[in-house]
């Protein structure tokens, strides 16, 4: 679920990588005709899926790249499921907040948005193993993760998780969303399978395969639920999302 492993290199490509089109659009292409033809797909063979898969996927839903393109975004991926993960989310929460960003982190930033544009195109996770996917957020000991787990912690039912609008990690093994969080005291987030929107699998392009990771760009999820450690008799302050 991100934060570990060697890192990829990425160049930029002639169609522009690094940025994704905002609003409804990748790529001269409207979200809602990408929607109707991206698909659904399980968990993938690890290493399985090649750039040149990366490639057929935008033309299958209507997107010509380059090999450079395809090349850049698996490399993102390949990246962010390693030692990638805590820059590129650095790099965006800087740029969020309209933070000045060094050459470096600007590379970072590219690659994030990479992994987000792959989001919107490749098929949407769905299995008939599971029905539900998990994240475990650790409250670790700095003032910022502390504050990072205050902060969801204060929200209610009702309210919007926005995963703070960047392409976040998912695992569809509790185990493994537990394993990241940390132990007991920490959170752990649900999300039905159902409600996935720009969320997929890379499971065969990752590079820890085994943590099943399913890479989550959904912002807009409402709770559902809150279940706190005190009461719940395993320890975790879990989150469910509808």
């Amino acid at each position: 679920m991100g934060g570990r492993g060697a890192s990829s290199g990425i160049k930029r490509s002639s169609k522009g990588a690094g940025t994704a089109a905002s609003g409804d659009m990748v790529l001269g292409v409207l979200q809602s005709e990408i929607d109707k033809l991206k698909g659904t797909q399980d968990h993938q063979s690890p290493y399985s899926i090649k750039w040149q898969d990366v490639k057929a996927q935008y033309a299958k839903v209507g997107i010509t790249v380059t090999d450079q393109h395809a090349q850049d975004v698996y490399n993102a991926v390949q990246s962010f499921s390693g030692s990638g993960y805590t820059p590129m989310r650095t790099a965006m929460s800087k740029f969020q907040k309209g933070l000045p960003l060094t050459q470096q982190e600007h590379v970072w930033l590219d690659r994030y948005k990479l992994c987000e544009e792959w989001c919107k195109v490749a098929p949407v996770f769905a299995s008939t193993k599971t029905s539900v996917i998990y994240r475990g957020i650790s409250k670790g000991y700095s003032p910022n993760t502390i504050a990072y787990a205050q902060k969801i912690q204060s929200l209610k039912v009702g309210e919007t998780f926005t995963l703070d609008n960047m392409p976040s990690s998912f695992s569809s093994q509790l185990s493994t969303a537990r394993a990241f969080a940390g132990g007991k005291g920490n959170i752990i987030i649900h999300a039905p399978t159902a409600s996935l929107k720009n969320s997929t699998s890379i499971k065969g392009m990752s590079l820890h395969s085994g943590e099943d990771e399913i890479l989550v760009a959904n912002y807009g999820a409402k709770i559902s639920k809150i279940d706190n450690q005190l009461s719940n008799g395993d320890g975790y302050y879990h989150i469910y999302l509808q």
